[in-house]
């Protein structure tokens, strides 16, 4: 059976011909742990397990402490997917540069420590493969709308669902400022006038921007 949640509940039924049903007791072990111990339930839920192939086995245990052998057992397979996460660029984020960087990391179910690779796409360019790589910059980008994309891939190979995306926009092109109308007598002025000995001096004249 494979799980794709890192829980699982667990029930079953037993019987002795002895001991009645609700008084038996149970042991329940995960790979090489140490048996749980269940009494007076037909139900455990395990909790917090890591990718990877798991034997669980169940015993029952009567009233005189007589324990089932063999015990009942179930090998699972927890495959939790991986989660990346941008942590930059920002959804709706408008940048004044062509050269972007983008960093990022994820969460993994292997355990502590083990390593996480990830595979990263800008717009409709070809995934890049997975790496171990955090961060890159990607230069060169036109103004206008931009999305990256990024999966993970765990030690075990479990790939992440879907591809996390974040979309931002691009204007590195400064605005221009256009000179619509000057003074008439705005050569002489420009000629004639010390503006440091009259730094009141008032020109009026109209200027009109434009931006892409």
């Amino acid at each position: 059976r494979e799980l794709l949640v890192p829980n699982l509940k667990l029930s079953w039924q037993g019987k002795d011909n002895y001991t009645l049903p609700e008084e038996l007791r149970y042991q329940i072990q995960l790979d090489e742990a140490e048996p749980v111990r269940v009494n007076n339930a037909t139900s455990h839920e395990l909790v917090g397990l890591v990718n990877g192939s798991h034997l669980i086995s169940l015993a029952a245990v009567d009233e005189a402490g007589n324990r089932q052998a063999p015990s009942t057992t179930r090998r699972i397979l927890v495959k939790v997917p991986p989660v990346p996460l941008f942590l930059t660029p920002r959804n709706g984020d408008l940048l004044n540069t062509r050269a972007v960087s983008a960093t990022w990391e994820g969460s993994q179910n292997c355990g502590e420590g083990a390593s996480l690779e990830f595979n990263f796409k800008v717009d409709e360019v070809e995934w890049s493969g997975f790496k171990a790589d955090l961060s890159t910059t990607v230069p060169n980008l036109a103004d206008g709308d931009h999305a990256f994309f990024l999966q993970a891939r765990d030690a075990l190979g479990n790939t992440s669902a879907e591809p996390v995306s974040v979309r931002f926009e691009v204007d590195a092109t400064p605005p221009v400022c256009t000179v619509q109308e000057l003074p008439r007598d705005w050569d002489q002025i420009t000629r004639d006038l010390d503006f440091e000995q009259e730094p009141d001096y008032a020109v009026n004249f109209k200027v009109s921007g434009t931006d892409n």
